[in-house]
Formats: C-alpha cells, structure tokens, sequence
C-alpha cells in the first residue's frame, strides 16, 4: 500500500491481486466476514483500475465479482449475489462478443455459479435450469481443457441435483434432431 503511493500503476494492481488472494484465503479459513471485506476492497480497485484501462482490468473485475457473489450467496445476502454474479455475466458477454475463446469460458462459469444460487438459495428450477443449459452450451467447445471439463462436471451436478437425466440431456444436446 505504502508503494502505490510512490507509483500506484505499479503497485496499485499488486495491490488488488494481493487483496483478491487473501480474500480467497480467508474464505477457505471460513473467515468470511474479513474475506468479503477484502473482495470488496480489491473490487473498488479493480474498478477503478478498469475505468483507466479497461482491456487489461474488466477480467479482474469479473473475477471479483464472481468470488464476491459465491461469499454473498454464503452469508445469505441473495439479492447482493444476484446483483454480482448478472454483473460479471454481462461483463464477460461484453468480452465474449470481442473474444470468444478467451472469455466464453467465463461466461459459462458464471452462468453455473448463478445456476448454483437460483438451486441453492434462491429456489427457481426454470431459471436454474436455463443457465446451466446455456453454460453447457457455452463449455462444449472448450472440453478438451481440463478446466473446462471440471466447470462442465459441475454444471452435470446442478442437473442431477434437478432429477433430470443427465445421459438422456447429454444424448440430446450432443445430437440434436
């Protein structure tokens, strides 16, 4: 912090990564209050950050804003989750649209991690169901990255936590009519 104030283009991104990684950190220690406190930290930088230069900073702040989201759907602050992970998705889709091998693959993660909340917090099987079918979408052409293939083992989850017949979609969704 005392950097940044000598040469904040500098060290005002270490700053925001160091803060996102300790938020992270936190949260896998279930300090969650001290973890939101650091995304929301690295968040206001990161937005700063992307006002400036917002080819290299937007990802960041989707990244942000997926992590921040995932702890608000924690602490049962479902309206602030939503709020976050819509951000982000749009954000990505704004990506996407300009690289799609680059961003695609976050927008799918996004659509599973609010596929995950409309399941787990705020119950809405139709809403559910729809991003995750488009997250699968979005993932297919990515399979072969091992990654991917774990963000679409997730997505196969949210299915089956449905009860729907995950062979029987895949089927379809691989061969179409």
């Amino acid at each position: 912090r005392e950097l940044t104030e000598i040469n904040p283009q500098v060290y005002l991104p270490q700053v925001a990564t160091t803060l996102y990684n300790l938020g992270n950190l936190q949260k896998d220690k279930n300090e969650i209050e001290l973890a939101h406190n650091s995304y929301q930290e690295a968040l206001e930088i990161r937005r700063k950050l992307a006002r400036k230069n917002p080819k290299n900073y937007m990802p960041a702040v989707g990244v942000t804003l997926n992590s921040l989201g995932d702890l608000q759907r924690i602490r049962n602050e479902l309206t602030q989750a939503d709020k976050s992970f819509q951000e982000a998705l749009e954000l990505y889709q704004k990506l996407a649209a300009d690289n799609p091998k680059i961003y695609m693959p976050d927008v799918g993660y996004t659509q599973i991690n609010m596929s995950i909340l409309y399941q787990e917090s705020i119950v809405d099987k139709g809403k559910s169901v729809e991003l995750v079918d488009k997250a699968i979408s979005n993932l297919l052409p990515f399979y072969k990255i091992p990654y991917i293939q774990d963000y679409l083992k997730a997505a196969l989850n949210v299915l089956e936590k449905w009860n729907i017949d995950v062979e029987a979609y895949m089927k379809e969704k691989l061969n179409p009519i």
